[in-house]
């Protein structure tokens, strides 16, 4: 069963001044974030409602919905939230996705609808995942986005304490979808040095593998399995968006059959995509 997302209102008195913001597109938006005069940045500083914000998705699940009025855009929402997990966008060339990004929602019989961290093939994952909508359809007024703490999974649960050591220890390669071509692979195991990074499609790739690593990622596999309470959901829609610790919860989407009608703004803070030797694109043979 689930739970609603704990929610914290924009302050309506705002609305007049971030109607007046220009961000006509994506590129505005980024602009935007990266101008260190921008009047969201004073916004926040007033009030209490960076403070609110910042409890409520540091609360037990570790996610919030963010409602804000309507004559405010979702770029003007994401900015002033952005604002308030730091506003850092981290330079990623391609052929990583950016971390900020409007985008059609992916077909849910692929990767995200599974249990998921974001910022799988980054060097470092990403902190904070803002997710807002673009483009939006009465069809998918009742789409919910879930958020399972991770603590929910591993509490409790023997299998964890027993296979610490490979899910810290055991490297994965975590670029694996297409969009990671041409980059070399990234090894990192499930929880490296307290940044989980979770996707039941990565895991298994080795639960067929005989012995500890197998036996591991089985039982982790069946334990997801069994959890089937404890997350908190949300709409994400016009007037609403989501702000996730992906640090602390793993996500999954929900169900959308046409992409093209449900679009998303999505941002992602806190993370770095390259490592210190790899801030160029990589040929495909890995050279």
């Amino acid at each position: 069963m689930s739970r609603l997302m704990p929610s914290v209102e924009l302050p309506r008195e705002w609305a007049p001044i971030m109607a007046t913001w220009d961000l006509p597109d994506q590129d505005a938006l980024i602009a935007a974030f990266h101008d260190g005069a921008h009047p969201a940045r004073d916004l926040i500083d007033g009030g209490d409602f960076a403070d609110r914000l910042r409890a409520a998705v540091a609360g037990p699940d570790c996610s919030a919905l963010v409602r804000y009025p309507d004559n405010v855009s979702v770029r003007a929402a994401g900015l002033v939230v952005g604002h308030v997990f730091g506003g850092d966008l981290a330079p990623c060339p391609p052929p990583l996705d950016p971390p900020l990004l409007e985008m059609p929602s992916r077909e849910i019989a692929g990767w995200k609808k599974e249990w998921h961290t974001d910022g799988l093939p980054w060097f470092e994952p990403n902190r904070w995942t803002i997710i807002g909508v673009t483009t939006f359809n009465d069809e998918y007024r009742d789409a919910k986005t879930d958020v399972l703490p991770i603590e929910h999974i591993v509490d409790g649960w023997p299998g964890w304490e027993k296979h610490k050591e490979v899910f810290t220890g055991h490297k994965l390669n975590w670029r694996r979808q297409p969009t990671d071509a041409g980059l070399p692979p990234m090894m990192k195991p499930l929880l490296d040095q307290g940044t989980p990074r979770w996707h039941m499609k990565v895991f298994n790739t080795v639960v067929d593998e005989p012995g500890e690593v197998g036996e591991a990622f089985a039982a982790l596999r069946d334990r997801i399995d069994e959890v089937d309470d404890g997350w908190a959901s949300a709409v994400t829609q016009p007037g609403s968006m989501i702000v996730i610790d992906n640090r602390r919860g793993v996500h999954r989407a929900p169900r959308v059959t046409d992409p093209l009608r449900r679009q998303l703004l999505r941002i992602k803070l806190g993370g770095q995509p390259y490592g210190p030797d790899e801030s160029q694109p990589h040929d495909t043979d890995g050279s």
